[in-house]
């Protein structure tokens, strides 16, 4: 009896916790275009490794400052003839000064 009391007390504990978790509201917002095609990427340019080499902190300025940039071509290939140019985005983690 006091087996099932505990087990059942546990059990109504674990689901309180889960109902809190849940109870978060947020947002999503997705952005994107429907296109008919799409370009693609050449293979030799598909995977690449791009050497930054040792910068020291020092090198930045600031926010948007550049140290030591270094050139990389993508190609792109099967793109159609309406397209006549492309962007690129790379996003990475912020780490705020301390």
């Amino acid at each position: 009896m006091k087996r099932n009391i505990i087990g059942g007390a546990f059990t109504l504990a674990s689901l309180m916790l889960a109902g809190h978790a849940l109870a978060e509201d947020g947002v999503v917002h997705f952005v994107g275009e429907i296109v008919d095609t799409t370009c693609e990427v050449t293979s030799d340019t598909a995977d690449q490794i791009v050497p930054l080499g040792k910068v020291s902190k020092n090198a930045f300025s600031g926010v948007g400052s550049l140290a030591s940039p270094q050139k990389f071509s993508i190609k792109l290939e099967n793109c159609p003839a309406t397209y006549t140019q492309a962007a690129v985005r790379f996003d990475g983690t912020v780490i705020l000064p301390t």
